[in-house]
This record gives structure tokens, C-alpha cells and sequence, in this order.
């Protein structure tokens, strides 16, 4: 019996920042793709964007977070589920904003909403812009805290982890 790859939401992070290039660079190792469903969660424009600033051969396949949570979103090609629909020209690169903050903060919303419901195995998060996220009005100081909103939990921490295991 072949055991199922476990599925993993990954958000494009802030769109003004690094975030999305390291999410296109990550989708386009193979070698995770064998180990993991990979599914992006970000804009698609800022994710194809990326794809080709990073010189990386991605197809995305767009589909809306309710097909996803249903089932229909299989078929060829990296999953990417569409959190906006913002054009590039609504963030300048380097610069943090209200805007890139509301997409990163709706990727993450997105991705939790799904694990909360099973329907991942884990969320894996791109980088944000802390100043970005509280401009678009969110609370947090970071990821854990509003992670952590979304699950309802009354506590938070963080963890690293790592190990000798190397497949980049």
C-alpha cells in the first residue's frame, strides 16, 4: 500500500516583499513535490510574478479556496488557491503597505480556515511585514499570535525545528 502524500498549504507571504519568490523557488523543487502536495494560497498575478523573477518553470492551476475545501481542485499543475485578486500595481516592491498586508493576512486566513477543517496536513508560511500587517489593521505582532487568533487558541509559541535530512 502506498502511503498518501501528506498535503501542505503554503501562503505567498507579503506580495511587496521576498515572500513570494521564496514560496515559486520552494513549489519548484521537485524533490518536495514527491514528498508533499504543495498548495500555494497567495494573488495569482503576484505568484506568477514571481515564478518568473525567480527563473522558475511553474504551471499554476487557479481554483477558489471553496473548490479546494470540496475536493474539485484536482488536476495538473501546482494548486494555487486564489486568496486575491489584487493586480501587481497594488503593492511597490520593498514597501510595505496597508494593501500587502490585507493579501498576506488573507493567504494566512485562507490556509487556517482549511487546516482548522482538515483539509491539510499543515500550513507552511512565506515571509511577512509585521508593519504591513498592522497597517491592514491586524493586531499581531507576527505569525504565531495571529495563527493562533484564527485556531482560538488561548496561548501561543513558536518552534523551530531541523535536521540532518537535506532535500534542497
Amino acid at each position: 500500500m502506498v502511503a498518501r502524500r501528506p498535503t501542505l498549504l503554503l501562503t505567498m507571504g507579503d506580495p511587496a516583499g521576498i515572500g513570494p519568490e521564496i514560496l515559486a523557488r520552494t513549489l519548484a523543487h521537485a524533490a518536495l513535490r514527491r514528498e508533499a502536495r504543495l498548495v500555494a494560497v497567495g494573488d495569482p498575478e503576484v505568484l506568477e510574478r514571481a515564478a518568473r523573477l525567480a527563473k522558475v518553470n511553474l504551471r499554476f492551476r487557479t481554483t477558489a479556496p471553496e473548490a479546494f475545501e470540496t475536493g474539485a481542485a484536482e488536476g495538473p499543475g501546482v494548486t494555487l488557491l486564489a486568496s486575491t485578486h489584487d493586480s501587481w500595481g497594488s503593492f511597490e516592491p520593498g514597501v510595505p503597505s496597508a494593501a500587502s498586508g490585507r493579501a498576506a493576512a488573507r493567504a494566512i486566513e485562507i490556509a487556517a480556515g482549511l487546516a482548522l477543517k482538515r483539509r491539510a496536513a499543515a500550513i507552511v508560511t512565506a515571509p511577512i511585514s509585521k508593519k504591513a500587517l498592522q497597517a491592514a489593521g491586524y493586531p499581531f505582532p507576527g505569525h504565531t499570535e495571529f495563527l493562533g487568533a484564527l485556531a482560538g487558541a488561548p496561548e501561543t509559541r513558536m518552534l523551530f525545528a531541523g535536521g540532518r535530512h537535506r532535500i534542497l
